[in-house]
């Protein structure tokens, strides 16, 4: 921990409770600890667009498993949409990202498939990002 962090939030708390107590509020100080939760791990699978794509498919049980594999920082990454989404280029790094994941991953037949839909989802939602762009700017 940064002890200067420490020392700006702390000052910050005690002008917030100065404050409070001269406009005639009740302060109580409560001091509590607080435990990561290591029993809960939720996972990132169901806010992804690939999920809305294959839940209801037979790929879903693998692709997540293969999803479930990435360090937290990428499955976090991916539950957000490209930086410019009317763009290909950043669809078109995402598209090859499960490429690379996928295909040492799964049948080949699976394989096929589930690239087939991620690139037509992708290009769905961009045209779609389009569209609404354009509606925007028109209206």
């Amino acid at each position: 921990m940064n002890i200067f962090t420490d020392i700006v939030t702390a000052v910050k708390l005690t002008k917030e409770v100065k404050r409070a107590r001269r406009l005639g509020c009740r302060v109580d100080t409560i001091w509590t600890k607080v435990f990561p939760d290591k029993t809960n791990k939720a996972s990132y699978w169901p806010w992804t667009m690939e999920f809305c794509h294959f839940a209801t498919t037979e790929l879903n049980a693998p692709i997540r498993a293969v999803f479930e594999t990435f360090d937290e920082e990428t499955r976090h990454a991916l539950t957000f949409t490209p930086e410019n989404p009317t763009e290909p280029a950043g669809w078109i790094e995402r598209a090859r990202f499960w490429q690379q994941a996928l295909k040492p991953a799964l049948p080949p037949q699976q394989y096929y498939a589930a690239m087939s839909e991620i690139w037509k989802d992708y290009n769905r939602a961009m045209q779609a990002t389009r569209v609404a762009r354009m509606g925007r700017e028109a209206g």
